[in-house]
């Protein structure tokens, strides 16, 4: 969105990421991915970083596997380990930079964007694999509205992004909104035929669910990371469609695992 500096965002979160999982026993698990401790966690952040400036230094596509990225791992030491994480951001901006800065087209697994496209979508990475740590080592989450409210934009965007195909998370005719309460911000995916189509508006009807909640809410609610009555958001119309909705927009990001 357009009020977020999304270059000083991600130098913030990936700051606070690295105080969760620094901080506590890298063996612990986290119980939003299953199967992985925090020192998957930072490896997976740290190398999604990584991955993202090689493709842009390189002029490499995003097949390039995430396994080849040099310094790919961080290092078994604490105190090597903790300068590889904090390093991330000056890794991705100094490839932007290399590249001849945030508008240059690169390529991306949305197609060719302007580089900045790859700090927002690091940003989000990071603010949600935040979001993993922090419920891993029971420890509160918080998360700046506008900050939120752009992880759900940037998301949203990308599934409407996706080719057209009949295995949609919606039904045909359905839509599911999402109602910031702490900001004038609201998102509809609507689904026409195999297309889905995303508006920044609500809508009030029978056909589809309508979430509200603060838009920290709605951002840990969006990606599994609390259902919706632990996120303190709240599910009208059909609540069916939301369920069906989630089950079939799991957040996990392969293409950089």
């Amino acid at each position: 969105m357009d009020d977020v500096d999304y270059s000083a965002a991600l130098i913030d979160q990936n700051r606070l990421f690295a105080q969760v999982v620094l901080s506590a026993d890298s063996d612990t698990p986290i119980p939003t991915c299953p199967g992985w401790t925090l020192r998957h966690l930072v490896r997976h952040v740290g190398r999604a970083h990584r991955w993202a400036a090689q493709i842009m230094t390189t002029g490499a596509d995003v097949t390039l596997d995430p396994r080849s990225v040099p310094d790919g791992r961080p290092p078994d030491d604490s105190a090597g380990a903790q300068a590889w994480l904090h390093a991330c951001p000056e890794v991705l901006l100094d490839a932007v930079s290399h590249v001849g800065g945030p508008e240059v087209i690169v390529a991306t697994f949305s197609g060719p964007r302007p580089a900045q496209w790859w700090i927002r979508r690091l940003l989000h990475e990071t603010t949600v694999h935040r979001a993993d740590a922090a419920l891993a080592v029971a420890e509160p989450y918080e998360l700046a509205p506008e900050i939120a409210a752009d992880g759900i934009d940037e998301w949203l965007g990308r599934l409407a992004e996706r080719p057209r195909q009949e295995d949609l998370p919606i039904e045909s005719g359905r839509h599911v909104s999402l109602i910031a309460s702490d900001l004038d911000a609201s998102w509809t995916l609507l689904r026409r035929g195999n297309e889905l189509r995303l508006s920044r508006v609500s809508i009030d009807s029978s056909t589809g669910a309508k979430l509200e909640g603060s838009a920290t809410g709605l951002f840990l609610a969006l990606f599994r990371r609390l259902d919706a009555e632990e996120a303190g958001c709240r599910v009208e119309g059909d609540s069916g469609s939301w369920t069906s909705f989630l089950a079939g927009t799991p957040y996990n990001a392969p293409e950089t695992q």
